[in-house]
């Protein structure tokens, strides 16, 4: 049998040991503990503010977001709104003079005939334009000579049917043109063919020339084209591309064609201006009034004496979205003739179409 013996400081060392061990594994049950137990204060204090801060971030995030989506959806509209009247205008402003090549009828509705041009324009800021229109269905035919002591017009029953009393006629020999106003029709025959006769109100101002058989009757209007403010009633501070009915056939109706525009320029382009030459063609320089072949293109000009052959005219549109935005921006911008406005918190946008035109003479 074999003793073992172990020294009194081994034995110490051995005790001193094992309680350190167990002293290691009851801190490390303490700390186990103390966390299944909860926070701290200040641990609770950061987890609030990095929460706080992170939800001021998805707020900020989600009102750009908005913001940008509203522009965005106002910016749309106002597109479609310009593209719209911008069809209906220049196809209007196409059709003026139709029928009469030299751009200018004689009025024979009025008191007092006088001459009406095919299209007439205000450079106004916001600018206006007059149109004179041949419109409706294929014209009539007149089946005889018209003379100016004539109270009437016998053209082919097929078209003359269309017309009605209180129509706006215009008679044309595809030169010269007779604006005037037609009273009840009536059947007629013409040797073996059906007619129809269409008398003049009032009788006394027409014609004033003569028109041989062959020439043609259209039914005419006038509109106007104009930008104009709300009545502040439904939609405050809005404004509005209106179409009127315009000079020389001027009434009451009106009707808006777009919301929110808010500028209207046309500049016209006249070939040989500025002592350029008559070439077919239209030079812009734009950097003093009168500098080039286009009028009202820079502030200070007006167009040349009558009579003057249009090249073509160039409309622009402006708009703007309704709400304001978040952000300052240059506001109004400078379009033709018409400086900018002051800068603003909405959005605009521009839009500009140039028509050529075969034959039209302004006043």
């Amino acid at each position: 049998m074999g003793w073992c013996f172990m020294a009194y400081d081994d034995r110490e060392a051995l005790s001193a040991a094992v309680i350190d061990r167990e002293a290691r594994s009851a801190a490390v049950i303490h700390r186990f503990a103390r966390r299944e137990s909860g926070m701290t204060l200040i641990e609770i204090l950061i987890s609030l503010g990095l929460c706080g801060l992170l939800l001021t971030a998805a707020l900020a995030l989600s009102q750009t977001m908005a913001q940008v989506n509203t522009d965005q959806g106002q910016i749309e509209v106002i597109t479609e709104n310009l593209r719209g009247a911008m069809a209906k205008l220049t196809r209007d402003v196409r059709l003026a003079g139709a029928g009469f090549a030299s751009g200018v009828a004689t009025n024979a509705v009025s008191a007092a005939p006088a001459l009406v041009p095919a299209a007439s324009i205000a450079n106004t800021n916001p600018d206006s334009i007059d149109l004179l229109l041949a419109v409706g269905t294929a014209p009539a035919t007149a089946l005889s000579p018209v003379f100016p002591s004539d109270v009437q017009l016998v053209v082919d029953a097929l078209q003359g049917t269309q017309f009605f009393a209180g129509d706006y006629m215009l008679l044309s020999d595809f030169t010269n043109g007779i604006l005037y106003q037609a009273g009840n029709p009536s059947a007629q025959v013409v040797g073996s063919v059906p007619a129809v006769a269409l008398p003049v109100s009032p009788p006394a101002m027409f014609p004033v020339s003569r028109f041989a058989a062959g020439s043609v009757v259209l039914r005419a209007s006038s509109v106007r084209y104009a930008v104009q403010k709300g009545d502040g009633s439904a939609l405050p501070n809005s404004w509005f591309l209106m179409e009127l009915d315009g000079a020389p056939l001027g009434g009451l109706a009106q009707a808006p064609l777009a919301e929110n525009i808010f500028d209207f320029q046309i500049a016209v382009g006249i070939d040989g201006l500025a002592g350029l030459p008559l070439d077919g063609m239209l030079q812009e320089i734009g950097r003093v009034a009168g500098d080039d072949e286009w009028v009202f293109n820079m502030p200070g000009e007006a167009l040349p004496a009558p009579p003057f052959t249009v090249r073509a005219l160039r409309i622009t549109l402006v708009g703007r979205t309704s709400l304001p935005g978040s952000q300052l921006g240059p506001g109004r911008p400078a379009v033709e003739d018409r400086a900018a406005g002051p800068p603003d918190r909405y959005r605009w946008r521009v839009l500009s179409e140039t028509v050529m035109l075969r034959n039209l003479v302004l006043r």
